[in-house]
């Protein structure tokens, strides 16, 4: 929990290497409190300025000294949510850049970019309503009924703009998370020589991240096959062509998503101690376990 944050120390360079090979770039310590008297609560709320993102926190520390003294222990706990915020519902998220091949690319030696950035891109075989070609021409369907594929530039199996699968309608900018925490820490002074401390969280996330919806490639049905509608027909009779073959992203379906949630359980039980004034020794078991 957030709350239960001292300080965050970052130590770089050489110093981190006393952490062993693995830190030698760097470290960054989180140091949780360890006296606390009393109880502390704390809360969040926060919305963005279109009336969505919505995100809330909240917080309860609490803890006490036992034993006249030669104890201490602290509990913490925290609840925190950040709504889904779809691609979609910016206008920057709605105008996402992908890199395409650049059709104006010959080979190494052109001078000519390999890839260029398109922004609102599509990918017109396999548009909403559906993508055939009739005598040669590019077609979908939709609540008007037949007409042709529209986008404004239409480069190998990608567009600009108007018709076919649109990542921004289902990308998110920021996955739905729901993280509950709790933690706890207890010192105990056994004697002059030795003290004991225990330490121990666990934490529950849930995480939710909208993806696509299934789509098809290639479907191809005769001209006898019952659901193709009378004015597509009429434009296979005219081109005289007897099949239609269909890509389609299938909203029909429903968007797909993906849940995540995840279980985090560490624990630490020690002792430690000064065997002199130069020498201090510190020994304990840990434990850990994570589950999704």
């Amino acid at each position: 929990p957030a709350n239960m944050v001292e300080r965050v120390e970052v130590i770089t360079g050489g110093a981190a290497a006393v952490y062993g090979a693995d830190a030698v770039t760097g470290v960054v310590n989180v140091t949780l409190k360890s006296h606390v008297q009393g109880l502390e609560v704390s809360g969040r709320g926060g919305i963005s300025d279109n009336g969505d993102a919505e995100s809330y926190s909240l917080g309860a520390l609490v803890g006490s000294e036992f034993a006249d003294g030669r104890g201490r222990v602290v509990f913490g706990a925290s609840y925190n949510k950040d709504h889904l915020l779809r691609a979609n519902q910016r206008e920057f998220g709605r105008n996402q850049v992908e890199l395409f091949g650049n059709p104006d690319n010959t080979g190494p030696a052109d001078g000519v970019f390999d890839s260029i950035a398109v922004t609102n891109y599509r990918y017109p075989g396999t548009s909403y309503g559906g993508t055939f070609d009739i005598g040669g021409e590019l077609y979908t369907y939709d609540a008007g009924g037949v007409r042709p594929l529209q986008n404004d530039q239409r480069v190998s199996f990608w567009g600009v703009g108007g018709d076919g699968f649109n990542d921004a309608d289902f990308a998110p900018l920021r996955n739905g998370t729901e993280v509950f925490a709790a933690t706890t820490h207890l010192e105990y002074e056994i004697n002059d020589a030795i003290d004991l401390f225990i330490d121990a969280q666990y934490a529950h996330t849930e995480t939710v991240a909208p993806l696509q919806p299934t789509f098809d490639l290639g479907i191809t049905i005769p001209d006898t096959n019952p659901t193709i509608p009378a004015d597509v027909l009429a434009l296979m009779s005219a081109a005289s062509q007897t099949t239609l073959t269909i890509g389609r992203t299938n909203v029909d379906q429903g968007q797909n998503f993906r849940y995540v949630d995840r279980d985090t359980v560490t624990g630490v039980l020690g002792f430690e101690g000064d065997l002199n004034e130069r020498f201090h020794w510190l020994a304990f078991y840990p434990y850990g376990r994570s589950q999704a």
